[in-house]
C-alpha cells in the first residue's frame, strides 16, 4: 500500500473517530441538560380591577334619614373608600334601607322577589338592624324596665337575627356580610333609666354572638363609642339619627374594620370565585 494511501486512511479514521466523540458529547449534553422552568405563580387579587356590588338593608340608618343632602348616609362615604382599592373598579350599592324596620319587618322584606334578587347578585351584604327592636322593648316597657325582661327579649332578638342572617345566606350562599351595631342615642333620650348603658352594650354584644355563630363569612362592626364622643356632634337635629358627619363616621369605622388583616379579601372572596366560573 503506497504512502499516500496510508495516510489518506489515517486521516479517515481520525475523521471519523473525531466525529463520533463529538455526536456522543452532544448526545451526552442532551439527555443531562435540565430545562429550569419558573414556578407558576398566582395572578395577585387586584391585578384585574373588578366591579363591586353591595347590598345594604335594614332600618333608618341604611336609608340616610339625618342626612342633609338625601344621598343615602354612610353609603356615598363607603362607595369613595371601597374605589379607592387597588382590586376595586367600581362600586354599586343597591339601598333597600326602611325607616322604623325591625327584625320581623327585615325577615319580611327578605320575603319580596325583587329584594331577594338584587342579594343573590351581591357580593357584600350590609345590614343596619336592632336599633328599632331595642327602643320597641323600652317604650312597651318604660316604667318597668330591668335587664331580666331585656334578657328575655334580647333572646327572641336573637331568634330573630339568626333568622335574618340564615335566609341570606340561603339566598347568597356567597357574599359577604356586615352587619352594623347600634349606638347611643338611648343613652341621651333615657339618661334617667338604671343600666341603660348595660342594656345598650348586651345589645350589641347578642348581635356579635349571632353573626359569628349563625353563618360564616360575617362580621359585625361596633359603632357604640363612636357617637359617646362629646367632642363632636355626630346626631341630627332629631338627636336620634346621624347628621351627615355621624355617617362619615360610621362609614369611616367599617371601612377601617374591613381593612384590617384580610377581613376585606375574605369578604369577597367567594364571590369573586363564583363570578370567575
Amino acid at each position: 500500500m503506497s504512502k499516500i494511501l496510508k495516510k489518506w486512511m489515517v486521516q479517515v479514521v481520525i475523521i471519523l473517530f473525531l466525529t463520533g466523540c463529538s455526536s456522543n458529547q452532544a448526545n451526552a449534553f442532551l439527555t443531562t441538560k435540565q430545562v429550569s422552568l419558573l414556578p407558576k405563580q398566582e395572578i395577585p387579587a387586584n391585578f384585574f380591577p373588578r366591579e363591586l356590588k353591595v347590598v345594604s338593608i335594614g332600618d333608618s340608618l341604611t336609608q340616610g334619614i339625618g342626612d342633609s343632602t338625601n344621598s343615602g348616609g354612610y353609603i356615598p362615604h363607603l362607595t369613595q373608600s371601597f374605589n379607592s382599592l387597588k382590586e376595586i373598579k367600581s362600586t354599586e350599592f343597591i339601598n333597600l334601607g326602611k325607616k322604623g324596620l325591625k327584625t320581623s319587618g327585615l325577615l319580611k322584606q327578605l320575603e319580596d322577589s325583587s329584594v331577594r334578587e338584587e342579594i343573590e347578585m351581591a357580593d357584600i351584604v350590609m345590614i343596619t338592624i336592632g336599633g328599632n327592636d331595642l327602643m320597641s322593648v323600652i317604650k312597651r316597657n318604660f316604667t318597668s324596665l330591668t335587664l331580666e325582661l331585656f334578657s328575655t327579649e334580647s333572646s327572641l332578638y336573637q331568634e330573630r337575627l339568626t333568622t335574618v342572617l340564615t335566609k341570606i345566606r340561603h339566598i347568597n350562599q356567597d357574599a359577604g356580610i356586615v352587619l352594623i351595631g347600634i349606638y347611643n342615642p338611648f343613652l341621651f333620650l333615657f339618661s334617667k333609666v338604671p343600666e341603660t348603658e348595660s342594656i345598650l352594650k348586651d345589645w350589641n354584644a347578642v348581635s356579635e354572638r349571632t353573626v359569628i355563630n349563625s353563618v360564616e363569612n360575617a362580621f359585625f362592626v361596633n359603632i357604640a363609642d363612636l357617637f359617646m364622643n362629646i367632642e363632636e356632634k355626630l346626631l341630627s337635629d332629631d338627636f336620634f339619627h346621624p347628621n351627615d358627619l355621624g355617617y362619615q363616621r360610621i362609614s369611616e369605622r367599617v371601612f377601617e374594620f374591613l381593612s384590617k388583616g384580610n377581613r376585606f379579601e375574605t369578604l369577597i372572596e367567594n364571590s369573586l370565585i363564583k363570578n370567575e366560573e
